[in-house]
């Protein structure tokens, strides 16, 4: 009689989602922004009053089971479009006005290094994206889960 494959069990199985970052609370932190606005854009300003970013975050949630239950699990972003719209003070202190830009900076970032972090705890329920960094710098992008 011939022995049963234990790999005919094994199955892998993968969702897709889209986070929307204005419909979802999500943490976002942004690093030498100030710099990339002024050195590559060359936006000409004195401080940023008000900052809202907007982000569509796609990611995957896999995982893979055996007869005897799930093996393993995990999540992680695989694209970002990313904008944000920025009011800045511009003038000297005789003379200061507010200027706003609406900036789309997708393509920018499609080429910034993508890495996720999946920190799921045991009395955890969700599985959600909680953070989104972005290094001007050092052209990286961190998703967090949990």
């Amino acid at each position: 009689m011939a022995k049963k494959n234990k790999l005919q069990n094994k199955k892998s199985i993968q969702m897709k989602f889209i986070t929307d970052t204005q419909k979802h609370e999500i943490d976002f932190e942004l690093y030498g922004f100030e710099n990339y606005l002024k050195e590559t854009l060359k936006i000409d300003f004195v401080e940023i009053e008000t900052i809202n970013e907007r982000a569509l975050i796609e990611w995957h949630f896999d995982y893979e089971v055996r007869e005897w239950g799930i093996k393993s699990y995990g999540a992680y972003a695989t694209k970002i479009s990313f904008g944000v719209y920025i009011e800045c003070l511009k003038g000297n202190d005789e003379n200061i006005e507010t200027i706003s830009h609406d900036l789309e900076l997708t393509k920018l970032i499609k080429d910034f290094e993508l890495n996720t972090e999946f920190n799921i705890d045991e009395d955890s329920e969700q599985i959600l994206i909680r953070e989104m960094m972005i290094d001007f710098d050092t052209k990286k992008i961190l998703i967090t889960f949990n």
